[in-house]
């Protein structure tokens, strides 16, 4: 009961931070006019200051929650494991871990400076968070510049303020000690080459998610899309073809180049075991599966047949939306209504499975300014930022007392409402299958 209550006392602060912060943006362009007459850049200005009030309110709250007892427990253990030991003995120990090597150099590097200077175990905890703080704020200012493109100054600064002050992202990071942030945010930037016709890039930013996560994998069908899209699609080309599987084979070895200290073989069968997924049919997600009341129930063929038969129609369905629909917001909406369909029917799902389908459909409202989309990624936040607190804050206290909890059945049913009203939106905002198209927006237009 003492960490529900610790819980609810830091979810508290952070959205008093939160107020904090929005009240301040009302007053600072009052008082820090004469500041933009020549001496500091106003879109400079307003993009650091927004930056800074982002990594203080994470910093605070990473100093104040510890973060996930057992994550925090593993990614200590492998930084001090890599540091003593070095990248080889890593995976052939024996020893548990479950994350492929990408992020074990930052670890590694955590590792080294901890022993150097004898970090407390305060410090050590606030020192695995400080990476996914540098990419939260890395992925505010990518959704700046995405927005910048197609908005005025302010609003701009808006979407990016609706990023960096998102408090599913501060509670995965900050709080919790998770860094799903690392790899949506490199999958972000795939999408985001893919919409602006700069594929070769993507194969590359595909290859270093694949290193940070093996759930990347779920996105695979999305970066097919845009191959058969922009090579074959486009007037097929053999000198085009030949360029692009060169550098697809480019992004490959990089790959094993990154894997190669660790012992290929050994990450291999590091891949093998984690794409195996968990025992359970679901951990802690609020899907259908939880719905059903089936957390934490053991896998059967059954459930496992009928997973991989619902996220194939899902497959089907998304290359439906992703060739039926224009403009570059596809790209984003379609890797969201992808990952969304594997989090809401696969079976072997966590809570976190569905973390980057929020920037995914950020990414779409900002390319495709309509109510529906907005009002998606506002819902999916929420449906994150619940599913996440409820673990950190509730289930972690006692999992035999929460695991079979009846809370999880009602939490899952919304999320199904939401679930069904996104595939609501993909067949009306992006099919036009049903209903007529809700127009985009033209108030916040730049030229406005």
């Amino acid at each position: 009961m003492d960490n529900v209550l610790e819980g609810k006392k830091v979810v508290t602060i952070i959205f008093a931070l939160m107020l904090f912060v929005a009240a301040s943006a009302m007053i600072w362009p009052v008082l820090f006019k004469y500041e933009f007459n020549g001496k500091i850049k106003r879109e400079v200005y307003y993009v650091a200051l927004l930056a800074v009030a982002a990594l203080m309110v994470r910093l605070i709250c990473a100093c104040i929650y510890t973060g996930h007892n057992y994550d925090t427990s593993c990614f200590r253990s492998w930084a001090s494991r890599l540091a003593a030991d070095g990248f080889a003995a890593f995976y052939s120990s024996g020893n548990f871990n479950n994350y492929p090597p990408g992020y074990m150099y930052v670890l590694y590097i955590i590792g080294k400076i901890s022993s150097h200077y004898s970090l407390s175990a305060e410090a050590f905890n606030i020192a695995l968070k400080i990476p996914a703080i540098i990419c939260d704020i890395a992925s505010g200012m990518f959704v700046y510049k995405v927005a910048k493109k197609r908005f005025s100054l302010n609003v701009a600064l808006i979407v990016m303020s609706v990023w960096l002050f998102n408090p599913a992202v501060i509670t995965d990071s900050s709080l919790w000690g998770q860094v799903d942030i690392a790899y949506t945010f490199f999958l972000g930037l795939m999408l985001y080459f893919m919409a602006e016709k700069k594929l070769i890039y993507s194969y590359f930013m595909f290859a270093l998610c694949i290193l940070l996560k093996p759930q990347t994998f779920i996105i695979t069908p999305i970066l097919i899309y845009g191959i058969i899209e922009q090579v074959f699609l486009a007037g097929f080309d053999k000198r085009i073809f030949w360029k692009h599987l060169l550098w697809g084979c480019v992004a490959i070895g990089m790959i094993f180049l990154v894997s190669a200290p660790f012992g290929i073989k050994y990450v291999f069968e590091q891949y093998k075991e984690t794409l195996q997924g968990s025992e359970y049919i679901v951990q802690n997600a609020f899907n259908v599966w939880g719905a059903l009341g089936k957390n934490y129930a053991w896998i059967t063929n059954t459930a496992s047949i009928i997973g991989y038969v619902l996220i194939g129609i899902s497959v089907v369905f998304v290359t439906f939306v992703f060739f039926k629909s224009k403009g570059k917001e596809k790209v984003y909406f379609s890797a969201a209504l992808l990952m969304l369909c594997s989090f809401m029917l696969s079976v072997k799902m966590n809570e976190r499975y569905a973390f980057a389908v929020m920037l995914f459909l950020l990414l779409a409202s900002i390319e495709k300014t309509t109510k529906n989309n907005t009002l998606s990624y506002v819902l999916m936040t929420l449906s994150q930022f619940f599913n996440i607190a409820w673990v950190l804050f509730v289930f972690e206290t006692d999992f035999y007392k929460y695991y079979p909890s009846k809370q999880i059945c009602v939490y899952s049913a919304i999320n199904i409402l939401i679930f069904v009203y996104i595939v609501y939106v993909g067949l009306t905002d992006y099919c036009g299958v049903i209903g007529v198209k809700e127009k985009s927006s033209e108030k916040v237009e730049k030229k406005c």
